[in-house]
């Protein structure tokens, strides 16, 4: 395999040619991918990825305390309720 960047193509973009094995060749093109200012991603696909992504590090029950509070930061008075959520250090604290 082999990889070669093209400078004229955009952050958010992708074009790919692989050439298979069997001599076949498949090519596609992207012109935003999904997250980019051209095609940002829904309320849901960011709530999927971030679940997705914080389920490596954090219990499924932490997840579903903090993604509403991450949906309301705007409308937090203080970050008291953010930051154990958060933290991934145990301390004498009771654990959320």
């Amino acid at each position: 395999m082999s990889l070669t960047a093209d400078p004229t193509l955009k952050m958010e973009q992708v074009d790919l040619t692989m050439k298979l094995r069997d001599g076949r060749t498949l090519a596609g093109k992207v012109d935003h991918a999904i997250g980019s200012p051209g095609k940002p991603m829904t309320d849901s696909q960011l709530e999927e990825k971030f679940r997705r992504l914080a389920g490596r590090t954090l219990s499924p029950r932490r997840i579903e305390r903090l993604a509403p509070l991450l949906w309301n930061l705007d409308d937090l008075d203080d970050l008291d309720d953010l930051s154990p959520l958060l933290s991934l250090l145990r301390t004498s604290r009771k654990r959320p």
